[in-house]
């Protein structure tokens, strides 16, 4: 027998290839101003927005304050003159038609969506989201797509992941599991909600006090969760 009915997957890092989706975004919206995104400025930024969504799934600082401030302050560290709010929005309207995967996702969804239900579970903003996966390989994969920003909770609340659930009417959490990049968000959220949880991690880092249930290096190990 199967060992899940119920796959939770991350968005970014973990199917999208963000990081060069956010590169070219940044040099895009940087560019209007005349600004060369180099390896600093780019470092910057990474440690800015990394920061300011941390603040996101803490609960203490809103998404639409977010598009705004994470630009503010990198106008700020590198003396930019330029309007933040402008800048944000140039930003995710670039950001929102990149929807390159990382390598062996579409292969993954294709066999996970054969064995189980598949939701996509996203912090990510909407438009964002919606107009990556519109332009992906992936974009018919799941039951459902679920983003924090339209359901008012985000990982690692439990609560999102029961309303994604209840949106299969599936409640047996023994049979459900969260793959995903992030520690704090994926892992910490499936922990929250008393399921298994998978962390994709192709760098080989440090789970620290984490301890997920099952580890990846690859898209493709994720067939262990079914075949092993």
């Amino acid at each position: 027998m199967q060992r899940y009915d119920l796959v939770f997957i991350d968005a970014d890092e973990t199917l999208f290839d963000f990081a060069r989706a956010e590169l070219v975004a940044l040099d895009e919206a940087l560019g209007k101003l005349g600004v060369v995104v180099d390896g600093r400025v780019f470092e910057t930024y990474v440690a800015i927005n990394s920061r300011a969504w941390r603040e996101v799934e803490a609960g203490t600082l809103d998404r639409d304050s977010l598009k705004t401030r994470r630009f503010a302050e990198l106008f700020a560290a590198l003396g930019i003159e330029g309007d933040a709010t402008i800048t944000g929005e140039s930003y995710l309207d670039s950001l929102s038609m990149q929807g390159w995967l990382i390598e062996g996702a579409q292969e993954i969804c294709a066999f996970l969506r054969e064995r189980a239900k598949l939701i996509l579970l996203t912090n990510g903003i909407t438009r964002v989201q919606r107009g990556r996966l519109a332009r992906s390989a992936i974009r018919d994969d799941f039951d459902q797509v679920v983003i924090s920003e339209e359901v008012g909770f985000a990982k690692p609340d439990p609560r999102v992941f029961a309303l994604a659930a209840g949106l299969e009417g599936l409640t047996d959490r023994s049979r459900m599991v969260v793959v995903g990049d992030s520690l704090s968000s994926d892992i910490a959220g499936g922990v929250a909600y008393g399921i298994d949880t998978c962390w994709y991690n192709p760098r080989g880092l440090d789970p620290g006090e984490w301890q997920p249930t099952w580890t990846v290096a690859s898209l493709g190990d994720l067939r262990g969760l079914f075949l092993g």
